[in-house]
């Protein structure tokens, strides 16, 4: 009996050493498992601040360039509302210029209708060619309209008032060696004179006094038809 006492309590004494051991144990491995949640805690809670930092400094860059923009922006708004105050002169001058180019006397208009006009015929009317062949532009374009009524006389349309520019006719020489005769014009509307020479060119008993027909007279009015034709320009002044 003595025997088995001495091992029993033997155990015993184990057991009551071995039981705060493993207590311990089990206090030791949850003290370690909080520390590590808490760690782990403390290291999200820092990259949550990092994020939140890194929130901030990006709305902070966000409402500077906000601003930036706003700055931009009204500066163009008083640069356009700039432009807008002064198309009013831009439109006005526009049309002034626009006026000064239509004058009929001064401006493009007027300096079209300052070109020379000319035509060139055979000795019996027909146009070789003419300015006013050219679409857009005023001369002849068009055979004579006399009817050789009057020997050397012939009767140019050139389409427009030629009243108050200076004739210059220049006849073919029909060949070397020969006689280039004289040769003259004048508007038929400049005098009753005339009017009355330019009838009596086209047969007609009717005064011509159109300010757009010239009378071309080649030597003295008898002569006979240029053999190399002529040509009439009609120059402003």
């Amino acid at each position: 009996m003595r025997k088995l006492l001495l091992p029993a309590l033997a155990a015993c004494a184990l057991l009551a050493a071995g039981a705060p051991v493993a207590s311990a144990h089990k206090s030791h491995v949850a003290t370690v498992s909080l520390g590590t949640k808490l760690s782990r805690a403390a290291g999200a809670i820092k990259g949550l601040e990092k994020t939140v930092k890194a929130l901030f400094n990006n709305d902070s860059g966000q409402k500077d360039a906000i601003h930036t923009v706003d700055g931009k922006v009204a500066a163009l708004g008083a640069t356009v509302q700039g432009i807008l105050s002064g198309v009013p002169l831009i439109t006005g001058g526009l049309t002034a210029l626009g006026t000064a180019l239509a004058d009929p006397v001064t401006g493009l208009v007027g300096l079209n209708h300052a070109r020379p006009q000319f035509g060139a015929f055979t000795g019996a009317g027909v146009i070789i060619g003419g300015t006013g062949q050219t679409t857009g532009a005023s001369g002849p374009k068009a055979n004579v309209i006399s009817t050789g009524a009057v020997p050397g006389v012939y009767v140019v349309d050139f389409g427009n008032d030629v009243s108050l520019r200076v004739f210059s006719v220049n006849v073919f020489p029909p060949g070397p060696g020969t006689t280039v005769p004289s040769a003259g014009a004048t508007d038929c509307g400049v005098s009753s004179s005339a009017a009355a020479l330019c009838a009596a060119a086209e047969g007609s008993g009717t005064p011509d006094a159109s300010v757009n027909h010239v009378a071309i007279q080649i030597g003295n009015g008898t002569a006979a038809a240029p053999a190399g034709g002529f040509s009439v320009t009609a120059i402003s002044g």
